[in-house]
């Protein structure tokens, strides 16, 4: 779904995760809709989920959002681990 990069968010100097939201599904998901599903995502609250930080749009219509940096192993680095 999303391209994941550990950035730095200027405003806030803390790390966070910056994921870039794939131009094929950005464009069957709309800006609409992708601005939607952001709202109903920032508003949950769970020990187990990440809140979303930031949301935007570049000029060129790239879809992307900021949520909490988490340090840890790869959900794929797991999953070669334990099977």
């Amino acid at each position: 779904m999303a391209a994941a990069h550990r950035a730095r968010h200027l405003n806030q100097s803390r790390q966070v995760a910056l994921k870039v939201i794939r131009s094929e599904l950005a464009g069957i998901v709309g800006n609409d809709r992708f601005a939607r599903e952001i709202r109903l995502a920032a508003r949950l609250q769970h020990p187990h989920i990440c809140s979303v930080y930031d949301s935007g749009a570049t000029p060129d219509g790239q879809l992307w959002y900021t949520m909490p940096f988490v340090a840890g192993e790869s959900l794929r680095d797991r999953v070669k681990r334990e099977g």
